[in-house]
């Protein structure tokens, strides 16, 4: 028996799936611990659930094998986590903080990385490249900020590649190649 507090059985519905078997939900009877805090935001990827909350506790869940594990980001509470992300494959996973302090989680690890280079950026939005995402690297992706600015940016072997200003709404496209 699985430890996993979505798994639940009881007062668990299904929805007919779609003619293509595309789509199966269920109701998960799991709320946070006061501990955790509030819901703050959700991501999923290729069968795991990302589930962020307010006191900086990260919940992933691997739907398939069931494994659970909560990974506590930052002990700062005046901080708290404002969006996650995760790519197709499941296997890359990003962690915006309310301060512009940035994580990277590969799904093989349980100690978030921080993202230096990332500095200062509130990550509103990540467009990973689904076409040549590997287990190890992200390959080229790009991240769109708060504050307008898109940029292009790679993780390989969890160490931040590079951080490529692309694009700017303020400045338009003349501050393209920004490298950091």
């Amino acid at each position: 028996m699985s430890n996993n507090p979505f798994n639940n059985n009881e007062n668990m519905f299904s929805v007919e799936d779609t003619e293509d078997g595309i789509f199966h939900v269920e109701s998960l009877e799991w709320h946070p611990s006061k501990e955790q805090g509030k819901l703050t935001s959700l991501a999923s990827g290729s069968n795991v659930l990302l589930v962020a909350t307010k006191n900086n506790f990260l919940i992933r869940w691997n739907i398939e094998t069931d494994a659970f594990e909560e990974i506590q980001i930052s002990k700062k509470s005046d901080d708290f986590i404002y969006k996650v992300f995760i790519n197709t494959t499941g296997d890359h996973s990003i962690i915006s903080m309310n301060s512009k302090t940035n994580y990277y989680i590969h799904t093989s690890k349980s100690k978030p990385i921080l993202l230096k280079k990332w500095n200062g950026l509130k990550i509103e939005s990540v467009a990973w490249n689904a076409s040549i995402e590997q287990k190890d690297n992200t390959k080229p992706f790009l991240i769109g900020t708060t504050q307008g600015v898109i940029y292009e940016t790679m993780i390989e072997k969890s160490r931040e590649k590079y951080l490529k200003m692309v694009y700017s709404v303020n400045e338009g496209i003349d501050q393209r190649y920004n490298t950091i």
